[in-house]
């Protein structure tokens, strides 16, 4: 979608006034599942790079990345990581936090970069970071950089730290024997992310078998 300049303008400066402070760091919760893993249980190296845009897409709000691909056909992704640093591995069922420092929006190129860290929850080990990742949205057939749309201005104005909540300081307790059978009719709500989405945005045949997997994990 091709703003204005007076509308784009207008979007820009409105992410720029509602934008968290710079160094404002920002936790997001997120599990891993058997689809993350290698054979050895760990997680793939690419994976965390997953992880930065699901905590992104979260730290903006899932719907309204969701309204700005089905109004504007424009999705949020990263462009360009610098200082990539791996630590340790992450490991099947390990709970991690990932964590989001915004330090700028170029309202220029329409891009907001951020730092961030990988660390797991249950005794704050870092596994992963990068000293700067910039995100900016593209279009979701032709893979362009396109104009921050106004819709996606609103995205980035609706930072809201105050609603998201920090990490609990440990893991869930182990499951008994009890624990480990599923009631009849046991289900797993899931989020369709847009890194499992196809390419017109629904859910293709390979994440439902992901689901599936998570499930009987």
């Amino acid at each position: 979608a091709r703003l204005t300049p007076a509308v784009r303008a207008r979007a820009c400066a409105s992410v720029a006034a509602l934008a968290p402070p710079a160094g404002k760091a920002v936790s997001h919760p997120l599990r891993v599942w058997i689809e993350d893993t290698d054979a050895y249980g760990m997680v793939y190296h690419a994976n965390y790079l997953r992880f930065v845009e699901r905590s992104a897409h979260a730290l903006l709000g899932r719907e309204a990345c969701a309204d700005a691909f089905r109004e504007h056909g424009v999705v949020l992704g990263l462009r360009r990581v610098e200082g990539l640093k791996y630590n340790t591995a992450a490991v099947l069922g390990d709970l991690l936090a990932v964590t989001l420092v915004p330090t700028r929006f170029d309202a220029e190129n329409g891009t907001i970069q951020l730092s961030a860290s990988i660390t797991r929850a249950s005794d704050d080990t870092p596994i992963w970071s990068c000293t700067s990742a910039a995100l900016a949205f593209a279009h979701a057939q032709t893979g362009r950089p396109v104009q921050w749309p106004l819709a996606a201005a609103e995205i980035a104005g609706g930072f809201r730290i105050a609603e998201l909540t920090n990490l609990p300081s440990q893991q869930p307790p182990p499951l008994s024997v009890a624990d480990e059978a599923p009631p009849a009719g046991f289900s797993l709500d899931v989020a369709l992310e847009a890194d499992e989405a196809s390419p017109g945005g629904r859910l293709p045949l390979l994440s439902a078998l992901r689901y599936f997997e998570r499930q009987r994990s």
